[in-house]
């Protein structure tokens, strides 16, 4: 038995349709699991915020988890900060253009995130381990807030640059 080609284009034309409506579904509905409150869910801009801290916190190429383009690279800046001290690799302005283009690669990894950009640097010396380095800056998404795309102000974030003596690893602030 013969099938008439038009039955093949309503198939392939249903399909499409299909495929079509569950790509809009995922893309408009991305649950996270909210990791300050056990069995809740959160979306948005909440769901970005969430991902940022997580990106912060985490050392790329450390854990065999998440895979290599996830987290940032600071373990390799330890030993490099300055405060005025000759023998540091890096001065601090040096060290925040590094800074700046770490956090900006790792943080535009994830797809909602568009731009990070407005770095303000403080840093000061914490006595036998390094440097403390505070960091604000603003990342744009493409994720929309009543109607908007949303941006996200990150607030002296913290990051602890160790000296050359440290063996520790890193301590990573909160963002506020």
């Amino acid at each position: 038995m013969l099938v008439p080609d038009r039955f093949f284009d309503a198939v392939d034309e249903i399909s499409s349709e299909r495929v079509s409506a569950r790509s809009s579904l995922i893309s408009q509905v991305s649950h996270t699991y909210d990791l300050s409150k056990p069995g809740r869910f959160i979306d948005g801009v909440l769901a970005v915020r969430q991902a940022i801290y997580k990106i912060l916190k985490t050392e790329r190429f450390w854990f065999p988890i998440y895979s290599s383009d996830y987290g940032v690279e600071l373990s390799s800046l330890y030993g490099h900060g300055s405060l005025g001290d000759s023998s540091a690799h890096l001065d601090n302005e040096q060290l925040a253009n590094e800074l700046e283009w770490r956090i900006s690669e790792a943080l535009k990894v994830d797809e909602r995130i568009v731009d990070v950009s407005d770095f303000r640097f403080t840093f000061s010396k914490r006595a036998g381990l390094g440097i403390v380095v505070r960091v604000s800056f603003i990342v744009r998404t493409n994720v929309l807030d009543s109607g908007e795309f949303s941006s996200i102000d990150i607030d002296d974030y913290e990051f602890l640059i160790r000296d050359e003596n440290s063996h520790n690893h890193s301590e990573r602030g909160e963002i506020t």
